[in-house]
């Protein structure tokens, strides 16, 4: 059987409670000043600005050395690619034959 008495912790509690409620339904209201409000909406702006959102994505320092060097291997695969000439297209099934031979007449060489 469950016992529904309240022990005397909880009456405890519950009095400090409600003597709590009593007290802070005493006191008068206390409105932020101006210069308060304007100091903590100029920290939250600094705090979730751009600054704090690139350090959540990159909090390792600074962005621009790993900027510079992505940049950097873009330009150089790009003009490579473009200094470079074209190959031709060989296909897998001229690779597959040209490996057959080349097989074929070493394993002659070899008799």
């Amino acid at each position: 059987m469950v016992n529904h008495e309240p022990d005397e912790e909880h009456l405890n509690e519950a009095q400090f409670a409600r003597r709590l409620d009593q007290l802070i339904g005493g006191l008068e209201e206390v409105k932020a000043s101006p210069g308060l409000k304007a100091r903590i909406l100029a920290d939250m702006d600094q705090e979730y600005g751009l600054r704090a959102f690139l350090a959540a994505l990159w909090p390792f320092g600074t962005l621009w050395p790993p900027a510079t060097v992505l940049a950097s291997a873009a330009i150089l695969g790009m003009g490579l690619g473009l200094a470079l000439p074209a190959q031709e297209e060989v296909s897998l099934a001229e690779d597959m034959v040209a490996l057959a031979f080349v097989s074929e007449s070493a394993l002659e060489d070899l008799e």
